[in-house]
């Protein structure tokens, strides 16, 4: 890569750090996120504009690190086993996560939503609903308690055989 390049690069740090900063709202993954995409978009020899393939790189990056966030911390709630590497089964899961997160009461859903799929800290979910945060955190946890029941429910009722077995 051109010297003049990579100056471009370095001139637009803050335009890469801006958008990885909308997707993960997290700075420190947000500039983890802009480092690797450099490092990625320096060590190509690009025809054409390095500035636009790099924030292609730092979105796609930043896109990818929210999803894997978002499992691990699902992951969390429903206690996956650290044996389980059973990918179905994990999807499985977070697809009965998600649909059982649609019974709960609206204002639970929502500081769920709000602080697993948006990445809202419990202080920022505060304001945005007008509340004080100690209700957002009641709020998180009895949705967690609840959701935790709801998948060990399913999860036992899935797991109950017949005994002795029908002739």
């Amino acid at each position: 890569m051109r010297d003049a390049d990579k100056q471009l690069l370095a001139a637009r740090y803050l335009d890469f750090y801006q958008m990885a900063y909308s997707i993960l709202r997290s700075e420190t993954d947000a500039e983890d996120v802009v480092q690797e995409a450099l490092a990625v978009t320096m060590s190509r020899h690009l025809m054409g504009n390095p500035y636009g393939y790099c924030l292609r790189v730092v979105r796609n990056m930043a896109i990818k690190m929210k999803a894997r966030k978002r499992e691990v911390l699902f992951d969390k709630i429903i206690e996956v086993p650290a044996n389980d590497t059973d990918s179905d089964l994990q999807s499985q899961r977070l697809d009965i996560l998600s649909s059982l997160r649609q019974t709960l009461p609206p204002r639970i859903a929502n500081v769920l939503t709000l602080y697993y799929e948006q990445g809202c800290s419990k202080a920022e979910i505060a304001r945005r609903q007008g509340i004080s945060e100690s209700m957002v955190k009641k709020l998180f946890y009895k949705g967690i308690k609840a959701l935790r029941r709801q998948m060990l429910e399913i999860e036992t009722n899935e797991n109950d055989t017949i005994w002795p077995p029908a002739e």
